[in-house]
């Protein structure tokens, strides 16, 4: 020992191999002790613990502050910002899961810390409370929480929140001049709960993954959940309604894999007595974000004022996106699938939604189904100018088709990386995605081959040998005709829009003809429409446009070419063909395009 003055500075430390054995000890003129482990030698919740009150002055804290036998207390030496797990009784499990339950461990530690875990697999019996999860952070490497308890669909293995403190000078105003905000949502900026590990569940129709909660009065405005997956769960991210506290928030660098619903961004209520979200949520955004091998949906919206996904991937899901009274903006998506696991419309829009899908972001199916991969409904919108991608060959019954359906609302414009591969339907043909609603009569996207009947069927598409889609508008009732429109065309006044597109005739027609409605800024007529070619034109008809053999005789594939000065005001086209009543016959469209 080394006495200086008054102030005896002496350590004397003693080692012990347990806490339990720690506690036993008459410990005299010992101040320092080193605990080998937790419950058994080396086990990593030891430490060094130094002697601070002779007589303890509070319960014991489990891990950090000892109560001996003798009544002295002893508190660990630690930074206080950065913990072991296993100081607090965290245990991994072998392979077949027979380790202790690490559900009660979540409670013991530390808030506005850091807990790091070990690598290894951790079983939880049970979901650990919304209040043993707040204010904790998680560190891991290869590590993995498996939850082996059972649970609802609603159940929430993880419910992680914020609440500030006092004593860390989180609470109080900014007094700034734009409403004197609660500074606590910004000492949480750009935090993350949890990185570095995997969360397991029980199975795809039990619990979500993780989720934010929504402590009444705590927004959790800037927080960012990043680098952790989640699996096994019906869903694997989630947020807890209302989205009152996911302000500016999403998720960063996070993987839901084998799950029912990847990310479930769901705002509305599923209580009908509650009543409805409040003006929260917008600006969440998915960056870099990946899914892989959902059974229902990747990326689920509802009720959301914004949300972007940006980077990642969502491959292999039954849905890639489904958007509810939702704004979704998609950038720079790597999106692949095939049939098989995604047998029906990969993208969904529905009530005041709309999707927006750009440019940079990449479709792939290998390959996809054969219907469309995009649905739309309500007043719902689309909008898809990715690159398309599919190695389905040109015998394929398969036909990758963007979108045939009727709503007006579906726009786009598409990219085709290895085009020789698929077939030249209507939706890659204009390089747009055809608007295919109609008035009246019947359309039909169709392939001729083995299977199919003969009103399906047609010759091969002599455009490109071996591809044999086509449009087939017919009209045999009186009272009506058949009319294709396509998407509207974006224009310019004062330039010149060219159309043209490869058609052939079957049986008896009785009159052909093809038009272009021109449209102002706000998507009214500009004006009546004007024919641009037809076996029969209107009386006195000057058209500024040429077109050649719009006869009704019996013919193969034939080009038609038109084109027409864009006036004053335009700034869209619709293009239109079609075929008067009375018409038994077969009329085929393949090979659309437009331009300036």
């Amino acid at each position: 020992m080394i006495g200086f003055g008054l102030f005896d500075t002496s350590i004397n430390t003693v080692i012990f191999d347990t806490v339990a054995q720690f506690r036993s000890v008459n410990f005299g003129l010992t101040n320092a002790a080193y605990i080998l482990g937790l419950d058994t030698e080396n086990d990593g919740g030891g430490g060094l613990f130094f002697l601070r009150d002779a007589v303890a002055v509070s319960e014991e804290v489990y891990g950090l502050y000892l109560v001996a036998d003798d009544g002295s207390g002893w508190v660990r030496d630690w930074d206080g910002r950065n913990a072991n797990a296993a100081w607090f009784g965290a245990k991994a499990s072998p392979s077949d899961l027979t380790g202790p339950d690490n559900s009660p461990v979540i409670a013991r530690l530390p808030k506005f810390a850091i807990t790091h875990w070990p690598a290894g697999r951790f079983r939880f019996a049970s979901a650990p409370t919304e209040d043993a999860w707040r204010n904790t952070f998680h560190r891991g490497m290869s590590t993995v929480f498996q939850m082996t308890g059972a649970m609802t669909v609603s159940d929430i293995f993880m419910c992680w929140s914020f609440q500030p403190s006092e004593a860390f000078g989180q609470t109080g105003d900014v007094g700034s001049s734009i409403g004197l905000q609660n500074i606590s949502d910004l000492t949480q900026t750009a935090m993350s709960p949890i990185e570095g590990v995997v969360l397991v569940g029980p199975g795809l129709a039990q619990g979500i993954g993780f989720a934010m909660g929504n402590t009444p009065g705590v927004p959790q405005y800037f927080t960012k959940p990043r680098n952790f997956s989640s699996e096994n769960f019906y869903v694997g991210f989630g947020v807890k309604f209302p989205v009152r506290n996911l302000f500016l928030t999403g998720f960063t660098n996070c993987v839901a894999k084998g799950c029912a619903i990847g990310f479930d961004m769901d705002n509305q209520a599923a209580d009908p007595a509650q009543p409805g979200a409040v003006n929260s949520g917008e600006n969440m955004t998915l960056d870099h974000c990946v899914t892989s091998n959902i059974t229902e949906i990747a990326v689920r919206t509802r009720k959301l004022q914004r949300l972007t996904i940006v980077g990642g991937s969502l491959d292999y899901s039954k849905v890639m996106i489904d958007a509810e009274n939702s704004l979704v903006m998609v950038q720079n998506v790597y999106i692949e699938s095939n049939a098989n696991r995604s047998p029906a419309a990969w993208f969904k829009a529905r009530g005041v939604a709309h999707i927006d899908i750009d440019e940079s972001t990449i479709i792939y199916c290998i390959p996809g189904p054969n219907t469309d991969l995009i649905e739309c409904s309500d007043s719902a919108s689309i909008d898809c100018r990715a690159t398309f991608c599919s190695n389905a060959s040109a015998a394929s019954i398969n036909r990758n088709v963007l979108y045939t359906g009727a709503s007006k609302n579906v726009r786009g414009k598409l990219k085709g990386a290895n085009a020789k591969n698929y077939p030249p339907l209507l939706s890659k043909h204009l390089n747009l995605i055809a608007d295919g609603y109609f008035e009246s009569g019947t359309l039909d996207f169709m392939r001729s081959g083995a299977g199919e009947t003969v009103r399906a069927a047609i010759v091969s598409d002599v455009v490109r040998p071996g591809l044999t889609y086509a449009v087939k508008l017919s009209s045999a009732v009186p009272e009506e005709g058949a009319r294709l429109a396509f998407r509207p065309v974006r224009v310019e006044p004062g330039k010149w829009l060219f159309f043209s597109y490869w058609d052939k005739l079957a049986g008896t027609i009785v009159n052909l003809a093809n038009r272009i409605q021109w449209r102002d800024l706000d998507g009214n007529p500009l004006g009546d429409p004007i024919f641009v070619g037809g076996a029969t034109l209107p009386p006195n008809f000057s058209p500024t446009s040429i077109s050649t053999k719009f006869n009704t005789a019996e013919r193969d594939w034939t080009l038609q070419r038109a084109v027409a000065q864009v006036p004053i005001g335009a700034f869209s086209a619709l293009i239109q063909v079609r075929i008067d009543p009375n018409s038994p016959g077969s009329y085929y469209v393949s090979e659309a395009q437009a331009y300036l």
